[in-house]
């Protein structure tokens, strides 16, 4: 064991023990006593449960209405609703949104498809493409290998829908990404949105909900990772959403579906952008007061 794992192992378990004993609300400013950064966060502007720092609001307002394409990073802990929040996305604006196709060594099932539902690989040829560079990320889960392949954005790249959405882990899927666009010599101007999403309930019920909900895909693991992830998300997301859906009220997930598309949305050129309807939202209202000024500067500019 290395030293840095052994020290993350250390300060996680720390962590976890901290989160047992006070038993926060999982919200920005119930996280501040565990983590200062989480006390920086503000609440958008007629948001629900999305909050950013003055950082993330920066970097956001920095690429409105500059893109030809967004990358929608959508990470956060286990069963915090990711899922949910991407197909009422996808309901509210059909053809608007394209989900990145994702590699796994699992077998294929009966009606799937290699490239459309998953790309499927043998171990060996799944631990080749990440020798080749050809993963942007990837992670382990029981036996079975996952990941993003380079193959998945490329594809997307050549597709009619302006926003491209992928689950990748925040720890390395977030840098595997930023290091690919980095890299990126094509024509298109690649925006990027990182969104963490968290359940808002107290930390004991998140860690019941765990043990509940994935008990056989090792639950303990994954507390750890979602305290390691908690650690993170205030210091590199653009956007926090604190889940208040969590008993399926539609409304809510509505709200913060408009909510994130209309982030995304914020950063396409005119010709790509559109009015967010159906929502309390229209394009400029997902976002903080205190950066209104920078948004009506950039559509003079």
């Amino acid at each position: 064991m290395t030293e840095q794992l052994f020290q993350r192992l250390v300060e996680d378990g720390y962590d976890l023990v901290r989160l047992e004993q006070l038993n926060p609300v999982l919200r920005p400013f119930a996280l501040e006593e565990l983590w200062t950064e989480w006390g920086k966060m503000i609440p958008h502007r007629k948001g629900f449960g999305l909050w950013s720092d003055l950082d993330g609001m920066m970097r956001m307002s920095a690429q409105w209405l500059q893109c030809d394409k967004v990358l929608f990073l959508l990470s956060g802990v286990a069963t915090g609703g990711k899922d949910a929040i991407r197909k009422q996305i996808d309901e509210k604006f059909p053809g608007r949104m394209r989900k990145l196709v994702s590699a796994t060594t699992r077998g294929i099932r009966p009606g799937e498809e290699h490239g459309k539902d998953y790309y499927f690989y043998d171990r060996e040829a799944f631990k080749h493409q990440i020798e080749s560079g050809a993963m942007l990320e990837w992670g382990e889960q029981g036996d079975r290998l996952y990941g993003l392949p380079v193959e998945s954005i490329e594809s997307a790249l050549l597709r009619p829908e302006p926003v491209m959405v992928t689950h990748v882990e925040m720890e390395s899927g977030w840098p595997g990404i930023d290091r690919w666009l980095q890299d990126y010599r094509g024509d298109l101007r690649i925006g990027v949105l990182k969104v963490f999403v968290m359940p808002e309930m107290p930390f004991h019920d998140f860690e019941k909900r765990v043990w509940r909900e994935r008990a056989t895909d090792d639950p303990k693991n994954r507390i750890y990772k979602s305290v390691r992830e908690l650690a993170l998300a205030p210091r590199t997301a653009d956007v926090v959403v604190t889940n208040r859906i969590m008993e399926g009220t539609l409304q809510p997930l509505e709200w913060v579906a408009a909510d994130l598309f209309g982030s995304a949305n914020l950063m396409l050129q005119d010709k790509y952008r559109i009015a967010v309807q159906g929502s309390k939202l229209d394009p400029s209202q997902g976002i903080p007061d205190k950066m209104i000024p920078a948004y009506q500067e950039a559509q003079v500019n």
